[in-house]
């Protein structure tokens, strides 16, 4: 009875070692990928809710950057910018005397589109003429700026270099 007790508890240990074990150990490997994998998915399944709120954040972080010209195609931006002007003058009784659309170059990565302008209207109005101007023509800036009195009356002529970007390549 004795070598026959041994002889199970050998054949025990040899069938843990060579068959159990290594079919255990795999299992273990197994299971750590799963919990691996599931973790992964998990973290790559995206709420809607915050896929929107994200969609949300670019548009108007592109907005801010671009403005209304974003889908402007680029030989219509000269008219684009010249209408608006025309729209915000006319709103605020300004009287735009002169567009002149300077030559287009490359800043970085942006393209750079000049634009001479002269208006004239009294002082307040002339204020918050320009203000419009530099929100709905965003992003824009001004790179020359004079006013002086307008002979012959109580208005002021208004002379500037307004600088309209947009990126070369969409952002």
């Amino acid at each position: 009875m004795g070598a026959a007790c041994g002889l199970a508890v050998v054949l025990t240990l040899a069938g843990h070692l060579y068959g159990i074990k290594p079919d255990l150990a795999a299992y273990r490997e197994l299971s750590r990928e799963i919990d691996t994998a599931s973790a992964k998915s998990e973290m790559t399944r995206v709420d809607p809710r915050v896929l929107a709120a994200a969609e949300a954040n670019a548009s108007k972080l592109r907005k801010n950057l671009a403005g209304d010209s974003w889908d402007i195609p680029l030989e219509q931006m000269e008219s684009h910018v010249i209408s608006k002007l025309d729209r915000i003058s006319q709103r605020h009784s300004v009287q735009l005397q002169s567009v002149k659309p300077g030559v287009m170059s490359t800043v970085l990565m942006f393209e750079e589109h000049p634009y001479d302008i002269e208006v004239a209207g009294e002082y307040f109005t002339l204020a918050d003429w320009f203000y419009d101007v530099e929100q709905e023509l965003r992003p824009i800036a001004t790179k020359q700026f004079s006013i002086e009195p307008e002979s012959g009356g109580g208005k002021l002529r208004m002379a500037l270099r307004l600088v309209a970007y947009r990126a070369k390549e969409q952002l």
